[in-house]
């Protein structure tokens, strides 16, 4: 048997429909995690490292608009190896590998420069699944970005 037509209840349908979109169409979110603020999820693809930085400089969420790539030794403070992703919760990670600000030139690596050209060039990233870093040439699309702030 069909309930007689209610204005409240169509009204409050309607409502939980809006609630409910918006919702679903909301900003990623953002955790403050030792003296810094992270953005929860990445941008969603890979893409080269200057286009990843660009990405976390142009953010404007939560209230903020001063969005960076974190450096190497930000990104190493959320690893956490207990997990499946290997990333601190509540980060969630839909990639392995994340950019970072830092160069070779500001951070050689260990066997002592880059390949095929100048240190600036090469930009590191991190695989939060086997807690290492990487380095790779700026224009290939090898990472995406997770974006931070410093926390006032």
């Amino acid at each position: 048997m069909s309930q007689p037509f209610s204005p409240m209840r169509a009204l409050l349908h309607a409502l939980m429909l809006v609630f409910f979109a918006a919702a679903a169409n909301a900003d990623p979110g953002t955790r403050v995690l030792d003296e810094r603020q992270w953005v929860l999820t990445t941008n969603g693809h890979d893409l080269p490292w200057a286009e990843a930085d660009q990405h976390c400089r142009e953010l404007d969420l939560d209230g903020h608009r001063d969005w960076r790539l974190p450096t190497l030794t930000e990104l190493e403070t959320l690893h956490d190896p207990t997990t499946d992703d290997g990333v601190t919760q509540p980060i969630e990670l839909d990639t392995c590998c994340i950019w970072s600000k830092t160069n070779l030139a500001e951070r050689p690596a260990e066997n002592g420069g880059a390949p095929g050209g100048d240190p600036e060039n090469y930009y590191w990233g991190f695989l939060f699944e086997g807690g290492t870093g990487y380095y790779s040439f700026q224009r290939f699309a090898d990472g995406r970005a997770l974006c931070v702030r410093d926390v006032e």
